[in-house]
This record gives C-alpha cells, structure tokens and sequence, in this order.
C-alpha cells in the first residue's frame, strides 16, 4: 500500500468517536460490501484494522502507538521524529506534508506544506485524500466532542471515543476560571468543536468534498441515508 494508491478511490476515513462501536456491525458491512481504502484515526484498530494509520499529535501517538497493526501503513506528519516513530514502529511509513501553524488563515499553502491552525487527524485524513486524489470521501466515527452532553459524559455513561468511558480527551489539562474539571473538559470540548466547524469549512473551500455517514453535531456535512441508521 502506498500514497498513489489513493488515487481514483473511494476512501474511508474512520475516526474514534463512540459512533464508531455504536455503528460497528453497520460500518464494518459498508466497509465490506464497497471496494473502499481505509485511513484510521488514533485508537480505533481494535474495531478497524485499517489500510493507512494516521496521527499528527505526538501525545496520542505516545499513547496509542503500540495499536497500530502490522498489517496498516501509518501516516505521520513531520513533527515525529524518526526515534519517537521507531520507539513504536519498525517499518515503513508516510510523512503527510502537514503542519499546525498560526496564522489568521485557517488552511493555507505554504513551501509546497498544507498548514492550518487547527487540525484533527479527521480533518487531516480527508486533506490527506483530497491531495492523493480520491474520487470519494466518507467519515465515519467523527461524531465531535459535544456529541454526548456534560451528565453523560461526567457520569462515565457516554464516551467521547471507542474507548474508555466518559472525557476521554484528556491530553491537555487545563485548570483555573474556578470550574469543576468536569465542566472545564466541556468548556473545551465546545470550542474545539468550534475549531472544527470553522476549518471543515475551509477544508470545503480548498476543494475537497465529503460526508460524515455515521450521527455527528457537524450536521451541514451529516449523511444520513447511507447506511439507514436508526438514531
């Protein structure tokens, strides 16, 4: 598997939400029964044994790196050292031409590199397939931070991910304004998915085309008929 292989493909990117297990029978049928190339996001091999692997954040690559199967290709972006890669993985891989960067654009190019002052590796998925040319483009697992409300969530009864339970978006602890850590997580599940919106827009302007198959609070860009979900 390679790059080029994208190429004229309908492409599945598949990230970790909580959709994704509530959806597994549904996803792993459409998968199965379309002649599709999976890009996976993070920790979600344990439902998803992708064709490509991809992380841009050095925290969940230290966290989830060890998931990655044998049988997928990772995607790194070139902020992972070749000894922070080596440290939980042997063979070969892809450097994404992606970089965080801060500038009031949200996505522009730069010395041939695709930067955006905020990514997920979703958002980065989908780029990444845009610019190795897929013919189609479809999310599944990116339901958003929000997707589930704060009781759910503090109550260990929802998750934000495949994984865990509750506020599983913990890398970045924040602290102070005199809020529970409770409510602070979801003061800042709120403006990441804000984040989120603003760039999934620029990510339409810079051409590429997709949609969300499985239930998601980014609802301009949510199909629901593919896989005739009952929510």
């Amino acid at each position: 598997m390679k790059a080029n292989d994208i190429n004229g493909k309908h492409i599945v990117v598949i990230g970790s939400g909580s959709n994704l297990l509530t959806y597994k029978n549904e996803i792993l049928s459409y998968i199965n029964n379309n002649d599709v190339i999976t890009i996976g996001c993070n920790n979600m091999s344990h439902i998803v044994i992708p064709h490509f692997h991809l992380f841009i954040d050095r925290t969940r690559f230290r966290s989830f790196g060890d998931k990655i199967n044998s049988k997928s290709l990772p995607i790194f972006t070139p902020v992972f050292s070749r000894g922070l890669i080596r440290k939980y993985w042997e063979h070969d891989y892809i450097v994404a031409p992606f970089r965080h960067y801060e500038k009031e654009e949200i996505l522009f190019v730069e010395d041939n590199i695709l930067q955006c002052h905020f990514f997920t590796s979703c958002m980065a998925s989908i780029l990444f397939s845009h610019i190795n040319h897929a013919d189609k483009i479809t999310v599944v697992g990116m339901d958003g931070y929000t997707f589930h409300n704060r009781k759910l969530l503090s109550s260990g009864d929802e998750s934000q991910h495949c994984y865990g339970k509750g506020f599983t978006d913990r890398i970045h602890k924040y602290r102070g304004m005199g809020l529970t850590e409770e409510i602070f997580e979801y003061f800042v599940s709120v403006n990441k998915d804000d984040l989120i919106e603003k760039t999934l827009s620029e990510i339409i302007k810079f051409g590429a085309k997709f949609k969300i198959i499985t239930p998601t609070v980014y609802s301009e860009y949510y199909d629901g008929e593919v896989l005739k979900l009952i929510e």
